[in-house]
């Protein structure tokens, strides 16, 4: 499964390209505009309980 990042779905959409990856919440929150982008054939990733909790773990680790 590969998940492409915000600003390289930006930059995508802004080209009019396809988008066959699938995109994090996270983006469809920060950018809106792909979830009508016609171009978009992915999914939209939902984390789940112990993803956030890892995702914590991980970004207290790096200081964060």
């Amino acid at each position: 499964m590969d998940i492409i990042d915000t600003s390289v779905l930006i930059e995508l959409i802004s080209e009019g390209k396809t988008i066959n990856g699938d995109a994090s919440m996270v983006s469809a929150i920060e950018y809106p505009r792909l979830l009508e982008y016609d171009g978009f054939h992915g999914k939209i990733i939902y984390p789940d309980a112990e993803d956030l909790r890892l995702a914590f773990d991980l970004q207290r680790r790096l200081g964060g």
